[in-house]
């Protein structure tokens, strides 16, 4: 059904061949360069064995990585997409007069949701990005620091102007993704929180939060990274004043980019964009219960208890 909301399989990525042949690409590389590393061994030259096992290493995290942006991530126990949308049994969320309530645990042992709270105090219904696209994601840059590095100081003892050059390109390559790295994990790790006020997202480079009031759509998306559109209209921005309350002033629009340009999914803003990819198992549970609240406004109020008794806090 093409209107279907969310679409049939939804999050399911689109895997195509170019995807595929990526994989299976870094996948040779990492075993030729494990093979070369065990005949360096062999030969007795140790420091060329070290450099192409860390090659491999870094090869197979990059596999691994491009692995895991095809893989549809598995809903928490209990969680079923039928054709006609999503489902919620009695082990998972359901969606009643009372709002969305899980009484089961997420695949990785968590509940979902937890309790959070946003970047201004107020606690709300949280849903944590997944470890594991953070493991990913982090070591391949930090490969790539450790890489650039390297490079740059074999250049720079060859020592002549061209080396030089290049020293010095990949020494600002280095640089530009160990900041990089080190916003992603000063801001590790991302979370989805829903609050009486609005919705707050923090992302790998964006903060982003949009009151209720602003809200006029919610849709899941298909696509390379399927994700989900919070589709907003603008608000003033914050006037931040010593007498207004705090919870008035935390029911403003308010983005922070951390990262400027390098900020993914920037362009979109207004709108809010959540990855599925990052959510993992919550990207289900998250979409329904934005779309639900979205659509129960009297419901707000009890997103301030967070979550049920004996969640872990954000």
């Amino acid at each position: 059904m093409p209107d279907q909301e969310p679409p049939a399989a939804w999050p399911q990525p689109h895997r195509s061949a170019d995807r595929v042949l990526a994989v299976v690409g870094f996948v040779l590389l990492a075993l030729l360069t494990a093979v070369l590393a065990v005949a360096a061994a062999v030969a007795g030259d140790i420091v060329m064995a070290i450099v192409l096992l860390l090659a491999t290493v870094m090869f197979g995290h990059v596999a691994g990585l491009a692995l895991s942006t095809l893989r549809r991530p598995a809903p928490p126990a209990g969680w079923s997409a039928p054709s006609a949308g999503w489902s919620a049994p009695s082990a998972g969320w359901s969606a009643p007069s009372a709002g969305p309530v899980f009484a089961g645990a997420s695949s990785a042992g968590r509940r979902v949701p937890s309790a959070g709270l946003i970047d201004e105090p107020e606690a709300g219904m949280a849903f944590r990005y997944a470890r594991s696209a953070y493991y990913w994601f982090t070591v391949v840059l930090a490969f790539g620091v450790v890489f650039a590095a390297a490079f740059m100081i074999g250049l720079a003892r060859v020592g002549t102007a061209a080396a030089w050059v290049m020293a010095a390109v990949f020494a600002g390559c280095g640089l530009l993704i160990a900041w990089y790295l080190t916003v992603v994990l000063r801001l590790a790790p991302g979370v989805v929180v829903l609050t009486p006020t609005g919705i707050y997202h923090r992302s790998l480079a964006i903060e982003h939060f949009v009151p209720w009031e602003a809200v006029v759509g919610v849709l899941a998306r298909q696509g390379r990274t399927p994700w989900i559109t919070v589709k907003t209209s603008p608000t003033a921005p914050a006037a931040p004043t010593a007498q207004a309350a705090p919870a008035a002033q935390a029911a403003q629009t308010r983005e922070r980019r951390h990262a400027g340009a390098l900020s993914p999914d920037a362009q979109f803003l207004p709108f809010m964009v959540i990855r599925a990819y990052w959510l993992g198992a919550n990207a289900g549970p998250a979409y329904q219960a934005i779309k639900h609240y979205a659509e129960h406004p009297n419901e707000r109020p009890n997103l301030a208890a967070g979550a049920p008794p004996g969640s872990v806090t954000v």
